[in-house]
């Protein structure tokens, strides 16, 4: 396999974001760019400059049409829509990969392998109470979620490599526990929490949050945000953002206008690299012979 450097892999990035989009676009669907992703088209007009993924969201029902028809709806065959609900990623979440490219994330065990990727987040209703206070229904949601969700951290880890020796100690007494338990059960079990939020949804709901990854009760979105969009710059390119976007930030996290010190500055670790019987050219090119 062939190494990709970041302007490679970015590259590749934008061409999966392209295909999300057009898709999207072309099926009445909106997916919003979100996360590290909107705060670079804001404030850097592209990647930030120490990033290296690309993130969006999309309110659950246009996110499940999505997921049910992107393979009949995709422009070529390296486009993998990939979920827990065909067994092909074990998180709660989708990720649309190129099926030409490998990613092998420095955390994560050595046997789960996915492609370059861009994430693509549900937001969930979430049930409040007149006062705008998550109702008891919601909160358990929130706690099953995550409590789930922490055991499939475990499930994925590598117990052999840790950010502190705390978490190498607690790696080495959870992993081979967590080791045995069915990763895409509990990925399921995450998205299934993830809905029950939202109550029995007789009622219109006020908020929305991403608990499939996210999972804090205290970052809720008014669901007003997503109810129109607007058009942005990223490297060049045009996307979908929310019409209120300073406002979804903000609440995600506070002043994001302000770069955090460069001690500060953290992204993914991983390798990635063009499987062999493919150039670097011709991924980045967009061919879809695979």
């Amino acid at each position: 396999m062939t190494p990709l450097d970041l302007e490679s892999l970015r590259a590749i990035e934008l061409n999966l974001a392209d295909e999300l989009n057009r898709v999207c676009r072309a099926h009445g669907l909106t997916c919003f760019l979100a996360y590290g992703s909107l705060i670079g088209a804001l404030r850097h007009g592209g990647f930030i400059p120490w990033d290296d993924d690309m993130d969006f969201v999309m309110l659950r029902d246009q996110y499940e049409t999505l997921l049910a028809n992107f393979d009949r709806w995709r422009s070529g065959e390296q486009f993998l829509l990939t979920s827990y609900h065909d067994g092909r990623t074990l998180f709660p979440f989708a990720k649309l990969i190129d099926a030409r490219t490998c990613v092998r994330e420095q955390f994560i065990r050595k046997d789960v392998a996915t492609g370059v990727w861009v994430d693509v987040f549900p937001l969930d209703d979430v049930e409040t109470g007149g006062s705008g206070v998550l109702t008891r229904r919601a909160k358990r949601a929130f706690a099953s979620a995550a409590r789930i969700g922490l055991a499939r951290s475990f499930q994925m880890a590598d117990p052999a490599i840790g950010s502190s020796r705390v978490v190498k100690v607690a790696k080495r007494l959870a992993c081979p526990i967590a080791h045995r338990l069915d990763g895409v059960k509990l990925s399921r079990r995450v998205d299934e929490a993830a809905r029950r939020a939202g109550g029995d949804g007789e009622g219109e709901a006020l908020f929305v949050a991403d608990i499939t990854a996210e999972g804090n009760c205290e970052k809720l979105f008014s669901k007003s945000l997503f109810s129109e969009a607007v058009d942005v710059a990223f490297e060049g390119k045009v996307f979908t953002a929310p019409i209120r976007s300073d406002e979804f930030l903000t609440v995600q996290y506070g002043d994001w206008r302000t770069p955090p010190p460069e001690d500060a500055r953290s992204a993914h670790v991983f390798k990635a690299f063009v499987r062999d019987g493919f150039s670097i050219e011709e991924v980045i090119a967009g061919s879809d012979v695979v």
